[in-house]
């Protein structure tokens, strides 16, 4: 997950070919994402909540929020405009804090 915060950081301070290839990190991510905490999944370092595994349709709907706020930054960032990457950039890393507020064990 720190992956995807430099991908996206990196993303709005590049060129297209590479903002587009950061974006991809963090798109992948994403995608793996509920394979991380499918089945009660959790390790030492874990810092979930619990609550994941009880509303883990409402978890993933929230991972689908922030594919198609990245898809949509891909696609900015393919055409070069620089308002619509940050724009879906300031979308994912909405995404990025409810889940954090939500699911993260503080």
């Amino acid at each position: 997950m720190k992956d995807d915060g430099r991908a996206l950081r990196a993303a709005s301070k590049t060129t297209r070919p590479d903002a587009v290839k950061a974006i991809d990190i963090a798109l992948q991510n994403f995608t793996n994402f509920p394979a991380l905490f499918a089945d009660s999944a959790t390790n030492a370092q874990s810092t979930a909540d619990p609550q994941i595994w009880k509303e883990f349709d409402k978890f993933t709907a929230l991972i689908d929020k922030g594919k198609t706020a990245l898809l949509a930054a891909r696609a900015a960032a393919s055409a070069g405009d620089a308002a619509g990457l940050k724009q879906a950039i300031s979308q994912v890393s909405t995404v990025c804090s409810d889940c954090h507020n939500d699911y993260r064990d503080q």
